[in-house]
This record gives C-alpha cells, structure tokens and sequence, in this order.
C-alpha cells in the first residue's frame, strides 16, 4: 500500500500542476477546465492519505500477529 500511496501523491502533484497550466492558459489544459484539474488533485491526496494509513494499519496487524 505504501508505493500505491506515493504514486497517487505524484499524480495528485500533477494534476495541480495541471490546474495551475489552465489557470495560467485561460480556463483549459488538454480540453479538461481548472476545476476538473483542482478536483481531480484532491481527491487523489485524499485517497493518498487513505491508502498511507491503510499501509500504518496492515504493518501495526502483522506486528501484532507475531
């Protein structure tokens, strides 16, 4: 879970840096508006932090099964 927290932080970088372009370009990056783009960035961070405490809760299971 930790790597597929790390990828989801990248792409949520990403798609900030794409809203950034379509505010900067007049409303639009690659067809897709800013909002989209601002969108798209938090709910990638959300799951990012999801998946993080996810990876925390499955080490904590398996230190307290041994």
């Amino acid at each position: 879970m930790p790597v597929g927290g790390k990828i989801l932080w990248i792409l949520s970088f990403l798609a900030l840096v794409g809203g950034l372009l379509a505010l900067w370009r007049g409303g639009e990056f690659y067809g897709i508006a800013v909002m989209t783009w601002y969108w798209n960035a938090l709910v990638g961070g959300v799951l990012a932090l999801g998946a993080k405490s996810a990876g925390h809760h499955w080490q904590m299971c398996q230190m307290m099964q041994k």
